[in-house]
């Protein structure tokens, strides 16, 4: 299966940045029997710098049909987006 690794800044359980969000989970949820899709947000929704609660920072967590790693905000940075190998296709 085809492993595709989605950045983007806010995903589920987010909901202040709209469209582009809803457009990725529906994404997922059509292809996500055919894809192994990993995504890359921040552990927080837009304008709130507060993390989620009750969802782990820093880890790879099952959502879905689709992993996602909540990152803090001291470890979103282009030298950790470098330690990502092994992808099929690369979404920002």
């Amino acid at each position: 299966m085809k492993k595709i690794l989605i950045l983007t800044a806010y995903y589920y359980p987010g909901f202040r940045s709209g469209g582009p969000q809803q457009s990725i989970m529906n994404m997922v949820e059509i292809f996500g029997n055919k894809c192994d899709f990993y995504i890359l947000t921040h552990n927080h929704d837009l304008g709130i710098e507060k993390p989620y609660r009750n969802i782990q920072s820093d880890t790879w967590l099952e959502v879905g049909k689709a992993k996602v790693y909540y990152c803090s905000n001291n470890i979103y940075s282009f030298k950790f987006l470098k330690s990502f190998d092994g992808f099929d296709k690369y979404i920002m």
